[in-house]
């Protein structure tokens, strides 16, 4: 061998070690990058299958392992590219990766991407032919929900709510999706929470009638606006939820509606139903103020209970009111007492009180007092269609507690002709000078009398008659009388 071919072979094998002993003559690259699944849309924690072959350029492939990233970008190429996962391997050929979606870090949330894969110290690097559309942004969206109005609702009412959803990216958009509305005691809503009510909607604002439910407790809560997943699988749901500002849930008032029968005696004692709504609990009933006895609450539209005598002595309507754990609601004028001295029911009225005018219309059925008190009458014919007819006004003393019967055949009357005691205070027929003519005059009649001293024990009943051919009877019209004890 001559020297020239020693000095060839010694180069060579020293370029040979050089090449061995100084990777960067040698560079990897990698290419062939295929992904799975090839169908899209994808979503944050949905995962990409990656597979990708490393070859390298040179003599020899530098030592392994060595750091491959794995990246997402809009274009394919790796300038702005977001990595989402890395891999390490040694020697060339095919490796196999499993990457999964972030929730976070992607530009523009929702969007068209290329996977592709390179080593994370640089080099070529290659692409997936496949283009993904990926959402790590919710695209139906829970903008907005209103509390109750006012911020309170009754258990068990019906509400109206407005809300407002939004789609913020979905491919297509659907006719309607899926929300849920829900109560929840906190302001992170859950499908763990209480569904209400679950309805089809489009984009935008929308209004829905919510019940709250009748045994929730009353206290603070919050309606949550829930847009779940949707069963074509191209939504995101995310964290769409949003909570209203706080309402109050509150035992409701008690609703009075009726009372029956709505009419009964003076002296009280009878049985009447009261109707309405939120009756439950029920503490008491009230006549104008004055207790009911016997109360039973027969279920939460319905309490029973016996009246008290007429409130004040006093005919006519009184008001009913309920008091219920929601609090006390008054019905005005739903339950009438009847007098107790009823006339014939036509338009003649009798008013009386003592040490003041009395009140047309709202005068006691019985009045007490002593002697030296006055006593004021008013006579009227609200109708005016007694005006101008002869009055008569009568009276009957007797015991207190022993009234005279009504003479026979006139049940309405309230004194008797034959008594000992029987009044004549105006006769239509025998007028009496001290009071003037015996007309009743248009705006009422007005009288006054000093109650004697020396007629404790005793009572007496007053009526007032005027005579009409065109009454009932054709004879006379009666007033309600009023019974007057002196004590």
């Amino acid at each position: 061998m001559c020297n020239r071919d020693r000095i060839t072979i010694v180069l060579l094998v020293g370029a040979l070690v050089a090449a061995m002993s100084s990777p960067g003559l040698a560079q990897l690259y990698v290419e062939n990058v295929n992904t799975s699944p090839s169908s899209s849309p994808l979503h944050p924690g949905d995962s990409i299958n990656v597979s990708y072959e490393v070859d390298y350029s040179g003599l020899f492939p530098p030592p392994g392992p060595y750091a491959v990233g794995i990246y997402l970008n809009t274009s394919p190429n790796f300038s702005g590219a977001t990595l989402i996962g890395t891999d390490s391997a040694s020697g060339t050929g095919n490796h196999f990766v499993s990457v999964q979606i972030p929730a976070t870090g992607l530009s523009p949330r929702n969007g068209n991407f290329y996977c592709g894969v390179r080593l994370l110290s640089g080099g070529a690097g290659d692409y997936s032919p496949v283009l993904y559309t990926i959402h790590t942004q919710p695209e139906l969206v829970a903008q907005s929900i209103n509390p109750p109005p006012g911020g309170v609702a009754d258990q068990g009412a019906s509400v109206t709510v407005a809300y407002s959803t939004a789609n913020q990216g979905a491919p297509t958009t659907p006719p309607g999706y899926g929300c849920e509305i829900r109560l929840s005691t906190d302001q992170v809503i859950t499908t763990a929470d209480t569904l209400l009510s679950s309805f089809t909607t489009s984009s935008g604002p929308g209004m829905t009638t919510v019940q709250i439910p009748p045994s929730t407790p009353p206290g603070t809560y919050h309606l949550g606006l829930l847009i779940p997943v949707p069963a074509e699988g191209d939504f995101v749901p995310g964290n769409n939820t949003v909570a209203s500002a706080a309402f109050s849930v509150v035992i409701p008032s008690p609703i009075v509606g009726s009372v029956n029968p709505s009419s009964g005696s003076f002296f009280g004692g009878e049985t009447v139903s009261i109707l309405g709504q939120h009756l439950s609990g029920a503490s008491a009933v009230l006549f104008d103020g004055v207790p009911a006895t016997n109360l039973i609450v027969v279920s939460d539209g319905e309490l029973q209970c016996t009246t008290p005598p007429a409130p004040g002595n006093v005919t006519g309507p009184a008001d009913v009111g309920v008091t219920a754990p929601g609090g006390t609601t008054v019905l005005a004028g739903a339950f009438s007492y009847d007098s107790p001295y009823p006339g014939t029911d036509e338009d003649l009225r009798l008013s009386a009180a003592l040490n003041a005018f009395p009140i047309p219309g709202d005068s006691p059925a019985i009045i007490a007092g002593t002697g030296g008190d006055v006593l004021r009458v008013f006579i009227d014919s609200p109708g005016a269609t007694q005006d101008f007819n002869f009055l008569a006004f009568l009276g009957n003393a007797f015991p207190t507690g022993n009234g005279p019967p009504s003479p026979f055949g006139f049940p309405y009357v309230y004194f008797d002709p034959s008594d000992p005691l029987f009044i004549v205070i105006l006769d239509p027929v025998m007028p009496n000078p001290f009071f003037g003519p015996t007309l009743l005059f248009p705006g009422g009649n007005h009288l006054q009398f000093i109650l004697p001293t020396n007629a404790a024990g005793y009572s007496a009943t007053f009526q007032a008659i005027t005579l009409d051919s065109g009454s009932a009877n054709s004879w006379f019209v009666a007033s309600d009388a009023f019974e007057l004890q002196l004590l």
